[in-house]
């Protein structure tokens, strides 16, 4: 009576656990150790687009599998099952409509008391959806990288014709400027104090262009390429060079 009661009660607990999978949205499968379903839920078969009868009795690799790389993936899955190793991995499938898809499955042996594997189960997640949203994100990411490079260049090409506006109507008109005082006065048909401080004046307004333009192109702010002692130095020099003292 005990031993009867005990088999009604796994019995019972069998139909509870089948109903359960049968309900969920998860595809589930079980294979014998040869590598042919037993079992088939109804969330795989939809997953799959095969039929409960057209999975029982045959092996899924045959199926589902569109490559020979992918069966051999599958055949070093089953043989750590038979070995009782339970894992999680990635397979791409082909459904029956030749759609295809995606799945992560999570594999586990199937163990008898007496006789230890007797096959294994496993449930499968289509992560499809998943991959392709990835996918999206990073097609918009890439096309937000690529609009910032193009504004890039486009700024990099107005400041480029600012800097020849700049260059030849500022700064050029200056030099030519300096250029014609400088031919006065070696024609000597002016007053040379009076060449010589227009030029100086033109002198200092074309640097003071240069300085504009220079921090229209690079503000003080983002120079950091020297430091403060470096640029005191340098001007040093260069005033000591120009007046020929040490």
């Amino acid at each position: 009576t005990q031993f009867k009661y005990q088999d009604i009660k796994l019995k019972v607990n069998e139909l509870k656990y089948r109903r359960l999978i049968d309900n969920m949205d998860l595809g589930y499968i079980e294979v014998d150790n040869n590598g042919k379903v037993v079992y088939a839920n109804d969330s795989f078969c939809r997953m799959t687009k095969f039929s409960q009868e057209e999975l029982l009795g045959n092996n899924p690799e045959e199926l589902i599998l569109p490559m020979d790389v992918q069966k051999k993936e599958m055949r070093e899955h089953n043989e750590h099952r038979k070995k009782g190793i339970a894992e999680v991995y990635q397979l791409q499938i082909r459904r029956k409509d030749g759609v295809f898809r995606t799945l992560l499955i999570s594999g586990a042996p199937l163990l008898d008391e007496e006789v230890g594997v007797i096959g294994s189960a496993g449930i499968h997640w289509d992560i499809t959806p998943m991959l392709e949203m990835e996918m999206l994100l990073q097609d918009k990411e890439l096309q937000r990288q690529r609009s910032i490079l193009q504004a890039s260049i486009r700024t990099e090409e107005k400041q480029k014709q600012t800097l020849g506006r700049e260059l030849h109507d500022g700064l050029g008109q200056l030099l030519a400027y300096i250029s014609l005082n400088m031919q006065l006065l070696l024609d000597k048909k002016s007053p040379a104090e009076e060449i010589v401080n227009k030029t100086k004046e033109l002198i200092n307004n074309a640097i003071a262009e240069v300085r504009q333009l220079s921090r229209t192109l690079i503000p003080v702010s983002l120079d950091t390429t020297k430091s403060l002692r470096d640029i005191i130095t340098e001007t040093l020099v260069l005033f000591a060079n120009m007046k020929g003292v040490r």
